[in-house]
C-alpha cells in the first residue's frame, strides 16, 4: 500500500512537471511569435535607409541614387534628415531668372544640388554632385580625360574660359543616350596656365575642339562638374 502511494505521488509529480514545462514552452514560443516581427519591421525600415544613403549610382535622366524627378523635398527630409537640407534661391544662367534649389549636405564625397521649379514641386535637375557619385560607366568628378576618352571615345567639347566652358558634346559617342539627360563639364589643373601657356591658350574661348587635339595632354585635364537632368 505504501508502494501504491509512492507510485501515485510519482506520476502526479511528473503531471506537474510536464504541465509547467508546456506552458513554459508556450510562453517562450509565443515571445518568439511575438517579438520578432517588431524588430524585423524596424530592422527592415533601417536597412532600407541604410540603403538609400549608400545609393551613390547616377542613372542620367531618371535617379541619383534614390532621389527621382518624383521625389518631394518632405521626401528628402525622410531619406536624408532635416538637418542635412538647406534651402536658398540662385541667379540663373548669365543673371536670368531666379532658381529654387536645396543643399544636400553629405559630405565633400556625396553631397549635391537639387534645382526646383519655380515652386519648388518638381526637380528639374542635379548638380554639384561630389566625386562618390558615378554613372554605371564609372564617370564621376575628377575622371581624367584619358578615362573619359576610354569611355566615350573620340568626342567634341567647348574651349574652356567660356560660357558653359569645357563642356563635352556627347552625340556621336558611346553615350549619345544619354545627350538631354546627363551634361558633363571638364576643366584644367589650377596650375596648368602657368606651366603649359601656349598649349592653354590654344583651347579657351568660344570654340569647338576635338579631345584628339595634342593641347590638351598636359593640362591635366578631369571631369569638374556633372549635372542630371530629368
Amino acid at each position: 500500500m505504501f508502494i501504491g502511494r509512492k507510485l501515485v505521488l510519482v506520476l502526479l509529480l511528473s503531471l506537474f512537471v510536464g504541465c509547467s514545462n508546456s506552458n513554459s514552452a508556450s510562453e517562450i514560443d509565443s515571445t518568439k511569435k511575438s517579438i520578432p516581427e517588431e524588430i524585423v519591421t524596424t530592422t527592415s525600415k533601417a536597412e532600407t535607409e541604410n540603403s538609400s544613403l549608400k545609393d551613390t549610382l547616377i542613372i542620367p535622366g531618371e535617379r541619383v541614387g534614390s532621389v527621382t524627378q518624383q521625389t518631394t523635398r518632405d521626401d528628402l527630409v525622410k531619406i536624408f534628415g532635416e538637418s542635412q537640407l538647406s534651402d536658398k534661391t540662385i541667379s540663373g544662367p548669365e543673371g536670368i531668372g531666379k532658381i529654387p534649389i536645396t543643399k544636400v549636405n553629405l559630405g565633400k564625397g556625396r553631397s549635391f544640388t537639387v534645382n526646383w521649379d519655380e515652386n519648388r514641386q518638381k526637380i528639374k535637375y542635379i548638380n554639384n554632385l561630389g566625386p562618390e557619385w558615378k554613372t554605371p560607366e564609372g564617370i564621376n568628378v575628377g575622371t581624367s580625360f584619358e578615362e573619359l576618352q576610354q569611355i566615350l571615345g573620340e568626342f567634341k567639347l567647348t574651349g574652356l574660359q567660356w560660357d558653359n566652358a569645357g563642356y563635352v558634346k556627347l552625340e556621336n559617342t558611346k553615350l549619345s543616350k544619354y545627350q538631354g539627360k546627363l551634361s558633363i563639364n571638364v576643366d584644367a589643373a589650377e596650375n596648368a596656365y602657368n606651366k603649359f601657356p601656349k598649349q592653354y591658350q590654344q583651347v579657351i574661348g568660344d570654340q569647338i575642339l576635338s579631345s584628339a587635339n595634342p593641347n590638351w595632354k598636359n593640362l591635366n585635364i578631369r571631369v569638374s562638374q556633372i549635372t542630371v537632368q530629368f
